[in-house]
């Protein structure tokens, strides 16, 4: 309640926080948190960066999160089958002396969640696809369940194997795969698939990303280049279209939550982004308003700057 009290009275951008799935007690057992008292509160029920490992307490956050009409927002690894790893492929960790980090412990974690929100008819949205076995797995399981859906982050869509270096600004969980796995999931914003991508912004400081890769904590930030990288990548190369782009960064989003949908017209507030579609720019973390530039696309050429944003007539 004070978190939502924060944003309401400090926040620039429309700003609507999930809430946790479940929560540990004093004596460390996982339960779960008060899914109907939260619903008032949250948009969704998310333990961001953990996966619910339990199995029944997993369906009993799905029932519960299906009672409230909320989405359950699924950050999908099993980390019993991690070993510790960091880096996305065996050639990579080969290469750089690191540790793989399984595939197998996002597409088989998911797997179990696909099977249970059929089951329950939880309304369910999994984070950060990485690898074709998920995309796959998905498409399978939204033939019969219009509940089920997924996203994927810019770097996943645009980075694989061949492009990450032995620099922790690459570090990210998931990790970049192999070219299989980012051409299945262009296929899958293709197909529609996949329905949203999302940031996954992970900001951390310098220092921290300084470290060794092995150390360097996960995570990339992405807000303030994602619109334009996409554009760049996807749209300009003609893989998707500009309206697809939008569907998949702004409307898609609004439509799963559950979201007003924002109109452009006479009287309305507006809500809106103008970009340059023409001009070339570098990425300059110079340029950045935030504090954290971990990024591996910092001198990418591209398209499609940002002008002017508008949120909430401001």
């Amino acid at each position: 309640k004070k978190l939502v009290q924060l944003i309401d009275s400090n926040a620039q951008i429309t700003t609507l926080p999930y809430a946790c799935i479940t929560q540990k007690t004093s004596n460390k057992n996982e339960i779960l948190t008060d899914i109907d008292n939260l619903s008032k509160l949250a948009v969704a029920f998310s333990n961001d960066g953990t996966s619910v490992m339990n199995d029944n307490l997993m369906k009993e956050a799905m029932i519960a999160i299906k009672r409230n009409n909320k989405v359950l927002v699924e950050h999908v690894e099993d980390k019993t089958l991690t070993n510790n790893g960091v880096i996305g492929t065996n050639d990579l960790a080969k290469k750089y002396n690191l540790i793989y980090l399984d595939k197998k412990s996002e597409y088989l974690q998911l797997e179990r969640d696909l099977k249970l929100a059929a089951l329950t008819k939880c309304e369910y949205h999994a984070c950060h696809m990485s690898c074709k076995e998920s995309i796959d797995l998905i498409r399978k399981y939204q033939k019969d369940n219009s509940n089920i859906t997924c996203e994927v982050t810019p770097h996943h869509l645009l980075l694989n194997e061949s492009d990450v270096l032995n620099d922790s600004n690459y570090k990210t969980n998931p990790p970049i795969r192999s070219k299989i796995d980012q051409d299945a999931l262009i296929q899958g914003i293709i197909d529609n698939t996949i329905s949203i991508i999302a940031t996954d912004h992970a900001p951390h400081s310098f220092q921290e990303k300084q470290q060794p890769f092995a150390t360097a904590p996960f995570g990339i930030v992405g807000i303030e280049t994602s619109f334009s990288l996409l554009y760049t990548k996807l749209v300009k190369q003609k893989i998707i279209t500009l309206k697809r782009l939008i569907e998949l960064m702004s409307v898609n989003p609004l439509k799963r939550f559950n979201l007003p949908e924002f109109e452009i017209k006479i009287g309305s507030t507006a809500n809106v982004m103008i970009f340059d579609p023409n001009t070339m720019y570098k990425i300059d973390s110079k340029d950045f308003l935030s504090k954290s530039k971990n990024t591996p696309f910092i001198g990418t050429n591209v398209f499609g700057r940002i002008e002017l944003t508008i949120c909430q007539g401001k």
